[in-house]
């Protein structure tokens, strides 16, 4: 694996620049606290010798690592799809940015800018301290957003729903499905007129002994049994 040390201040790279991520994966440093690293274009995983073959498809691949301060923020492409990557994301310090759209006009668009869902070995996980923001696009029309990913929660963290910020597009319905693990205390901010969701019929459900506090003028809800958060 190797390590990208951004030192610059925030910079989009364009949607032609995509990151591929080997089997021992690579860690991207993001090291000013005011500075957006933004991958416009996909994180990929790299083939193995059984896909390549045509026996087998990518279920595992390397760990995106996120170090620094600052902002690291994914866009997947134009169609806020990382399907392709099946690594682990591992947010150690700063804050992971989720910028995700594409072009509906209608209905609920499932986007996989997280990569695959398939277990805890292709999860999201934030440390200590870190966060996670939700920043879907705007869509060209009634649109709601929903992510499914593995995810856990260690402590101290936040996690802020929004959208882009598009002139007189109100924010779109934002769904989280998955098994979330909560094990210490999550903030999570839902700005006016927003609605964010925990699991609607999905499978999905909440575990941990951590708290939940919500901030902001929109609307959380939790939409399915959780019987292990206590």
């Amino acid at each position: 694996g190797g390590a990208l040390r951004w030192t610059g201040d925030s910079v989009d790279l364009n949607t032609e620049r995509n990151f591929t991520f080997g089997g021992n994966g690579g860690v991207i440093d993001v090291v000013k606290g005011d500075s957006v690293f933004n991958i416009a274009g996909d994180i990929l995983t790299e083939n193995n010798y059984l896909f390549v073959n045509g026996s087998a498809v990518n279920h595992t691949g390397g760990d995106l690592v996120k170090m620094g301060a600052g902002t690291l923020a994914l866009t997947g492409g134009t169609d806020g799809s990382n399907g392709s990557f099946a690594g682990m994301i591992d947010v150690r310090e700063g804050t992971l940015r989720i910028l995700a759209n594409n072009t509906a006009t209608s209905g609920t668009q499932t986007l996989t800018t997280f990569g695959t869902n398939r277990s805890f070995t292709d999860s999201t996980i934030f440390r200590d301290g870190t966060n996670l923001e939700l920043f879907y696009g705007s869509a060209a029309g009634g649109v709601e957003w929903r992510t499914e990913e593995w995810m856990r929660f260690e402590g101290n963290n936040m996690l802020s729903f929004g959208q882009t910020p598009v002139t007189g597009v109100t924010n779109r319905t934002t769904h989280i499905n998955g098994v979330i693990d909560v094990q210490g205390a999550l903030t999570v901010d839902v700005p006016v007129s927003m609605t964010a969701r925990f699991n609607q019929s999905s499978g999905g459900y909440l575990m941990g002994t951590g708290n939940i506090t919500k901030t902001g003028q929109g609307v959380l809800e939790f939409r399915d049994n959780n019987v292990l958060w206590t």
